[in-house]
C-alpha cells in the first residue's frame, strides 16, 4: 500500500495560506513517527516512478512526499464555453 502526498512551497506574492505551510511541514518526519518502513520524496517524474516502483516491489506500507510546483503554463488553454452549454 502506497500513500502518496503532494506538496508545494511557498511563491512569492502568493496569497493562500496553504502554500505557506505546507512548505514547513516535514512530511517525511511525521511519516516516521507514524512508523511507515518506506519514506521517499519525488520532486519530479523520474523520481516518482522510481518511488512508486519501489514501493511496489518492497511489499511493504510506503509514504511518498511528492512535491509540487504552484501555477500552470503560460501556454495553458482555458475554456472557451461554459460547463452549461458543454453538457452533453
Amino acid at each position: 500500500m502506497e500513500h502518496l502526498t503532494a506538496g508545494s512551497s511557498m511563491v512569492q506574492g502568493e496569497t493562500s495560506l496553504a502554500p505557506k505551510v505546507a512548505g514547513a511541514i516535514d512530511l517525511k518526519k511525521i511519516a516516521e513517527g507514524c512508523g511507515y518502513p518506506s519514506i521517499e520524496t519525488a520532486t519530479d517524474y523520474r523520481e516518482l516512478d522510481n518511488a512508486l516502483n519501489e514501493a511496489k516491489n518492497t511489499g511493504v506500507l510506503s509514504f511518498i512526499e511528492v512535491k509540487a510546483a504552484i501555477g500552470a503554463r503560460d501556454n495553458l488553454g482555458r475554456p472557451t464555453i461554459t460547463a452549461r452549454e458543454n453538457r452533453v
